[in-house]
């Protein structure tokens, strides 16, 4: 394997980054419709088949939101593998390697504008015919709403966000149709008991879920230390 030449690398990890990132806007679609499946199907049963179907559901969603989230983490690692190998051969590139972050993406954006301004007064400057740079396109000036109010977000990040609400949400609407259930039982009179019941087991696992991020924090802390250490 120590033969592969960086540009071979170079493309293969291009074509990994494009493939996950197709595999991730694809989870949004597969998970509305297996959630809005298990939602529909939850409402025409009663009882604890209900409370089963919508956990299962919610269960579902938190699993995706950590794919995406491991996915998101991938797509990332990537990016900085193939720009170490841009930073490696910048002396041969004409320009300087393709951003990813989305501030630098905008200033790219830009970058075009600036250019034929300068190369604009070159020529003239020169007595030079300027009229052959009209077939370059200027950077369009978007002023809608729309644009003007996400153009900085991540949209990964929003994908993320929104698949995580969304499985709070079932957890939520699994914990209403449990209580519901239990009052329409003969163990209705210890329904106080049942909310500490269903809030019991979210308390253990935050913490758990607290404690395991804290350990696998402190871990990743140590090894980049270490990595920085051999830099």
């Amino acid at each position: 394997m120590t033969d592969i030449s960086d540009e071979k690398q170079y493309e293969r990890l291009s074509e990994d980054w494009r493939q996950i990132h197709n595999v991730i806007w694809q989870i949004p679609s597969v998970a509305l419709s297996i959630i809005t499946g298990v939602v529909f199907v939850a409402y025409n049963l009663d009882g604890w088949i209900r409370v089963l179907a919508l956990g299962l559901g919610s269960i579902f969603l938190f699993s995706m939101t950590v794919e995406i989230v491991k996915k998101r983490l991938t797509m990332d690692a990537v990016a900085s593998r193939m720009q170490r190998i841009e930073l490696k051969h910048i002396s041969d590139m004409m320009v300087e390697p393709f951003p990813t972050r989305t501030t630098e993406l905008l200033k790219e954006y830009y970058k075009l504008n600036n250019q034929l301004k300068v190369t604009r007064q070159k020529l003239i400057g020169e007595k030079k015919d300027v009229s052959w740079l009209k077939i370059y396109e200027e950077p369009e000036a978007h002023s809608d709403p729309p644009f003007i109010l996400f153009k900085l977000s991540n949209a990964r990040a929003c994908l993320t966000c929104v698949l995580f609400t969304a499985a709070i949400l079932v957890s939520i609407a699994t914990y209403v149709e449990f209580i519901n259930y239990v009052e329409s039982t003969k163990y209705k009179d210890l329904v106080l008991w049942f909310y500490w019941v269903g809030l019991i087991p979210v308390v253990i696992f935050s913490i758990l879920f607290a404690l395991v991020w804290i350990k696998n924090n402190n871990r990743f802390k140590e090894e980049i230390k270490l990595v920085e250490n051999k830099v």
